[in-house]
């Protein structure tokens, strides 16, 4: 999730990399899976050769950006992918959270829906709408308290703290 916003704030919000011998690197490896079939080049040129095709839902660990190309790792070794690829995956990606979001809409009104497009939480949010908010935490911790039970959801950035199934608090 972290991933995508990070490449999400770097496509969508006007901070776009473009350009001739343009070459971004980044600290941090961003994670994304492809989302449709997608061609790994040899080198990042239109007219490159293919060294294979990635089927949908391969993870692939984008390190650099290279005129309009991504340097990625994937299981079949370092390759290139265009942007336009990515871009399409991370349209896929936002379209399927808006769809998502409609249906939590109907079910949790338009705040919450809002929050969770948004990778928001908020006080009192069930355990589910963290969850579709955030995604799978690394570490989740249950204690059993006088007053039910209470669950430490942990995520790269933050922590979540629920009683008996609420939101009560969190940590960035």
């Amino acid at each position: 999730m972290k991933v995508v916003g990070l490449i999400a704030l770097l496509l969508f919000s006007g901070i776009y990399i473009t350009g001739q011998d343009t070459v971004v690197s980044f600290p941090n490896p961003l994670k994304t899976l492809t989302l449709k079939t997608t061609e790994l080049k040899i080198s990042p040129r239109f007219d490159a050769m293919d060294v294979d095709t990635l089927a949908r839902g391969t993870e692939i660990v984008l390190l650099q950006f290279i005129d309009n190309y991504w340097l990625c790792q994937t299981q079949l070794g370092p390759g290139y992918i265009s942007d336009q690829s990515i871009r399409q995956n991370l349209k896929i990606r936002k379209k399927r959270k808006e769809e998502l979001c409609e249906q939590v809409n109907t079910e949790y009104g338009a705040f919450i829906s809002k929050r969770i497009l948004k990778n928001k939480v908020c006080i009192g949010m069930t355990q589910r709408m963290a969850q579709l908010s955030l995604g799978e935490p690394i570490e989740i911790v249950r204690q059993k308290e006088d007053h039910g039970i209470s669950e430490r959801w942990v995520y790269n950035n933050r922590e979540l703290f629920f009683e008996n199934g609420a939101l009560a608090v969190w940590k960035e």
